[in-house]
């Protein structure tokens, strides 16, 4: 079983949205759009534990 800091894995992961939705956004997409996509990959991420591999 692997032990993180959950303020760590938390940093990790609001760090992991904002790059997503900073590049939905410059590429055009509206804000809410951006915001929503983000957190649809974020689920994804942790649904796969893709996340807890890498820390």
């Amino acid at each position: 079983m692997i032990r993180i800091e959950l303020d760590l894995y938390e940093k990790e992961l609001v760090a992991y949205a904002e790059e997503i939705s900073f590049y939905l956004k410059k590429s055009g997409a509206q804000k809410e759009i951006a915001q929503d996509v983000s957190q649809d990959i974020l689920l994804r991420l942790l649904e796969s534990d893709i996340l807890w591999k890498s820390l």
